[in-house]
């Protein structure tokens, strides 16, 4: 039976969830056994025939661990509520999540909650930065048999049919000195730095959905690169600007990146800067907003647009 709390038509979300495989891979590039986990876990969680709703992704930074969450649940049309838990250390930041007694403040949970009619996918970001006493809220959070947190008002809200992802960079900062070993490796010692820092029963919440995602090999970064260059170049036509590429920036764009241990993150740094600047050169040179030509690569050191 179709999730029919879902804001979405039944048979819409019928036809979203054949094409969902297909949609993420397209778009999340270099974890296919992760997208391939998350799609199946999410299909079977709206046609309620499994219970796995909260994930704990873990990885490098720039793999896709958010733009796993950003791209599913806008496809699913789900709202998204994204925490960043460096944000959340102190009292005061735990009254803007859970409400304050004395000002009668309900919080930023229930408020989203009563806005998407309980329907919602939180995302707490960075996991590891955030108060150490949130692990007490997320094991009530992750209670399938209750579910149910209470703020600091008294109000109870129901996260039974809320999806919770983690993100956690734990562990990672000594997988780049692992670049050269196998997947399992790099996920045994991933594992090992999870377990070493959140408590046994928290972990157990999460049954089977910790997932491990991979350093971005060289075509999974090649596959990002073109593809924000394409988005990027797309902007650029809807401005009045018709603008191509010689094959040689995809290998200086990359090689620039590179230098920032920053994954997919630092790809589209590049891009910004070094087809940004050569565009904004182009039009400050030429007085002419719709400028049109090709990018090159100027002594491997800089890209002007021609």
């Amino acid at each position: 039976m179709l999730n029919t709390d879902s804001d979405l038509p039944s048979n819409l979300l019928f036809e979203k969830l054949l094409r969902f495989a297909e949609h993420i891979l397209a778009i999340v590039r270099g974890q296919p056994v992760a997208a391939l986990f998350l799609v199946e876990a999410v299909q079977g969680f709206e046609l309620r025939s499994r219970d796995q709703r909260a994930f704990l992704l873990a990885g490098p930074t720039g793999v896709g661990k958010n733009t796993f969450i950003e791209h599913i649940t806008s496809y699913l049309g789900i709202r998204l509520l994204r925490l960043n838990m460096s944000e959340f250390k102190t009292q005061e930041s735990w009254d803007r999540l859970l409400g304050n007694a004395k000002t009668g403040y309900r919080g930023q949970l229930a408020l989203e909650l009563e806005k998407s009619d309980c329907r919602l996918w939180l995302l707490f970001d960075e996991i590891e930065k955030g108060n150490p006493e949130f692990s007490d809220l997320l094991l009530q959070a992750l209670d399938d048999s209750c579910g149910i947190i209470t703020t600091q008002l008294g109000e109870a809200l129901d996260l039974r049919r809320c999806y919770i992802a983690l993100t956690t960079n734990l562990g990672t900062k000594e997988v780049l000195e692992l670049k050269h070993s196998s997947p399992e490796v790099i996920h045994d010692h991933i594992s090992q730095a999870l377990k070493a820092y959140f408590r046994p029963e928290l972990l157990g919440r999460f049954r089977e959905g910790v997932v491990l995602l991979n350093p971005l090999d060289a075509q999974a970064q090649r596959e990002i690169c073109v593809d924000k260059l394409e988005a990027k170049l797309k902007a650029q036509r809807e401005l009045g600007r018709h603008i191509t590429y010689q094959e040689e920036l995809i290998w200086f764009l990359l090689r620039e990146a590179k230098a920032t241990t920053q994954g997919g993150r630092g790809i589209h740094g590049a891009i910004d800067k070094w087809v940004g600047n050569a565009i904004t050169r182009a039009i400050l040179k030429t007085r002419n907003q719709a400028v049109s030509g090709e990018l090159v690569v100027e002594k491997s050191e800089t890209v002007v647009l021609q």
